[in-house]
């Protein structure tokens, strides 16, 4: 290993170390702050909260077109009747 790569590896470590110390320390604080609320919140939307994703709720149509997609990909079979 030459000195470049040895310095890259020791500055790669240290940065996983420290994002290591920083996601602990994240866990503790989070565990004080719920342990002390009164009422603990659900988990599911706290977890969207951070991960900033957002409950959609599809219509009838944008439902049945994920239903026709899903079948032909599974390679599932048409059935026209009762219409």
């Amino acid at each position: 290993m030459t000195p470049y790569e040895f310095a890259l590896y020791c500055e790669a470590y240290s940065e996983n170390k420290e994002a290591d110390m920083k996601e602990r320390l994240t866990l503790v604080w989070l565990g004080e702050y719920y342990h002390r609320t009164k009422k603990l919140p659900n988990l599911n939307k706290e977890l969207k909260k951070i991960s900033g994703e957002s409950q959609k709720v599809m219509s009838n149509d944008e439902m049945l077109e994920m239903v026709k997609r899903l079948n032909q990909q599974f390679g599932g079979k048409v059935i026209k009747g009762g219409e």
